[in-house]
């Protein structure tokens, strides 16, 4: 038995418990708060007398777990949205101090679709490194790739226009 298989078999026990108290937390909370009658027609009443305090415990036990899951589950959404957003706005950073040069290989890729480009190039590759450009996985020539523009940078060109202080042709606007 090594060191690691402890944690690993308690995150499985954890992991078994908390699935399971989805299962249990209807039945628990059915007997817990239905009332007498209904229990009675269910033959359950007997099982709450005698055990009511421990699924009592049983249902408040599995409704903490239940509800943690669910906090957990939307803070990671929305901490994921919050992550997507400030890299969104890095990438849009990156975009806004590109140097002349780097502008007119994107406004190249924007107008032509795809360019080849040399892979030599400090240019290309800080493009690309920036996730502005992608290249596919074919060469062509002597080392020139195929290039285009990541669909973020195609979009935030369609929506700000002025990028390049030309007029864009309806086209490539849609």
């Amino acid at each position: 038995m090594g060191k690691t298989e402890i944690p690993d078999k308690a995150i499985l026990a954890f992991h078994a418990i908390k699935v399971f108290s989805m299962y249990l937390l209807i039945p628990a909370g059915g007997i817990t708060f239905l009332p007498d009658e209904l229990l009675s027609t269910m033959r359950l009443l007997e099982i709450k007398n005698s055990f009511g305090l421990w699924i009592s415990l049983i249902f408040l036990v599995s409704l903490s777990i239940v509800v943690i899951d669910i906090f957990k589950y939307f803070i990671s959404i929305v901490k994921n949205k919050i992550i997507s957003k400030r890299q969104y706005n890095n990438y849009i950073n990156s975009l806004l101090i590109l140097t002349q040069t780097e502008k007119e290989i994107i406004k190249t890729l924007f107008y032509e679709d795809r360019a080849n480009l040399p892979l030599n190039d400090g240019s290309v590759n800080k493009l690309e490194r920036l996730n502005i450009i992608m290249r596919s996985n074919v060469g062509t020539y002597f080392f020139n790739f195929s290039y285009t523009l990541q669909p973020w940078v195609l979009s935030y060109l369609r929506q700000h226009p002025e990028y390049f202080n030309l007029e864009i042709s309806e086209e490539k606007l849609i």
